[in-house]
């Protein structure tokens, strides 16, 4: 029978996970857009940034292949999720990791009624989110 230490659960990893979302939303910003185009350069900014600021600057020369050997040797994964509903749906978004933490959270855009632009939060450790786009 295998030795299990702490943090080697699902509900350990999904508790680190939340903890380290929790540290990283503290610097979340709120961003308002009149276009979804606006909204799509946003997002790239600070995903593209955010590789730049980790160790992986993209070549468009290299395939798709090549870019995930780079990011399985620089310890970076990206995670789309949106499968969060009522109070945890704020959590859907965009998630980039390095070495298993959190390091830039992006949030997915909704059209906001009352001011009638779209909406994002993003927050990062490691880009500025409120000089992006």
């Amino acid at each position: 029978m295998p030795h299990e230490t702490t943090g080697d659960t699902l509900d350990d990893l999904k508790s680190k996970d939340i903890d380290n979302l929790e540290h990283v939303m503290k610097g979340r910003v709120r961003r308002l857009f009149t276009s979804k185009l606006e909204v799509t350069r946003f997002m790239s900014a600070m995903l593209f940034g955010t590789l730049a600021k980790i160790g992986m600057n993209m070549d468009p020369s290299i395939t798709g292949d090549q870019a995930q050997k780079i990011m399985d040797d620089l310890g970076i994964k990206i995670e789309p999720r949106g499968d969060y509903q009522g109070d945890d749906e704020w959590r859907a978004g965009t998630y980039i990791y390095k070495n298993n933490e959190i390091v830039t959270f992006i949030g997915g855009a909704k059209l906001n009624t009352i001011a009638f632009k779209w909406e994002l939060w993003a927050a990062s450790k490691v880009m500025n989110a409120s000089e992006q786009g």
